[in-house]
């Protein structure tokens, strides 16, 4: 399920003043699974170098935020379709966002890193959440949310 570069992501920004950024839609199923994630890493990471931000489905109106220089790293959570199994979680590399991206964003993530790198130095990573469905319904399914808490222990345990 998770990759040993995952891994070695999470252990590597243990000192790092990191933004975790959750994409999504609360009222499409599956899709909400990035917030899932930062709902949850909020209360369980306390960690003073780390900060959370929900931006749905507009990362735009959240430039000034993205584009800190206070900021080492970006990670963004996002629900994307790349395989048949559902709960499957990878580092997306910059050609494969625009592939496996749902789009329930008002603007790519290709454009919102796009912009954050030419008026910002921080790095930025999208880790993407093999999805079921996303359609209208209010709940994320079982296997997504038993993938996300794994996630987010494995982010907990690396950055403790």
């Amino acid at each position: 399920m998770h990759s040993n570069e995952l891994k070695k992501l999470f252990l590597s920004i243990k000192d790092e003043k990191t933004l975790f950024v959750g994409l999504g839609n609360y009222q499409r199923g599956d899709d909400a699974v990035g917030l899932y994630v930062i709902e949850r890493l909020k209360s369980k990471c306390k960690k003073k170098n780390f900060t959370f931000l929900i931006a749905e489905t507009t990362p735009e109106n959240y430039f000034n935020t993205l584009t800190s220089k206070e900021l080492d790293l970006i990670i963004f959570f996002d629900a994307c379709r790349f395989s048949n199994n559902a709960g499957e979680i990878k580092i997306l590399r910059p050609e494969e966002i625009s592939t496996f991206a749902t789009s329930t964003h008002t603007s790519s993530i290709s454009v919102i890193i796009s912009y954050i790198r030419k008026f910002s130095k921080v790095k930025v990573e999208v880790i993407g959440i093999n999805i079921l469905s996303a359609d209208l319904i209010p709940e994320i399914s079982p296997e997504l949310k038993e993938s996300a808490d794994s996630l987010i222990t494995m982010i907990k345990d690396a950055t403790s």
